[in-house]
């Protein structure tokens, strides 16, 4: 293989350049520093802010109670797959984030031989797989016949007609 590229490359001269780093970049940036900024970007991604914004979501929505006479704030839109309240977005990236945070405690506690390790590792343990419960669950609020239309549409059941 090695022998099909290297002609390929003795075509191709790649130019000598020097670039000079911008100041601002001479000092380095901690990694709790560089790690806190990703994780907020990371958040505000999750959370849908860009979709909130160039959409102008509401904060919550309101229903009315079973008198009609009424309102009681509601943080899920039911039945809106493609439309969010921003609270919505904000209890889903949160959770999101814990279970990422739950992975990097795990993380942490394989690389040291500590006391703390094992407390690392159930909390890593129990983060991790307690943030996708809780994240499913809100899903299932979002759209509560989720499971049971996701078997609906098994082999068994097809007569020929999905509407999509």
């Amino acid at each position: 293989m090695i022998y099909f590229i290297k002609p390929l490359f003795s075509l191709i001269n790649i130019p000598n350049l020097s670039f000079n780093t911008p100041r601002i970049f001479n000092k380095s940036v901690g990694k709790i520093v560089s790690m806190s900024l990703c994780s907020i970007v990371y958040f505000l991604s999750i959370a849908g802010i860009p979709y909130d914004i160039s959409m102008s979501s509401p904060p919550f929505g309101l229903e009315m109670d079973e008198s009609g006479r009424f309102s009681k704030p509601i943080a899920f839109m039911q039945w809106e797959i493609n439309h969010q309240y921003i609270l919505e977005g904000l209890f889903a990236a949160t959770f999101v984030i814990i279970g990422a945070f739950g992975m990097i405690l795990l993380s942490m506690a394989s690389e040291k031989i500590q006391y703390w390790t094992r407390f690392q590792s159930y909390l890593g343990i129990f983060l991790f797989t307690f943030a996708p419960i809780v994240v499913i669950n809100f899903f299932s609020i979002k759209w509560p016949l989720y499971i049971s239309d996701m078997y609906l549409m098994t082999s068994a059941n097809y007569d020929g007609n999905w509407i999509i």
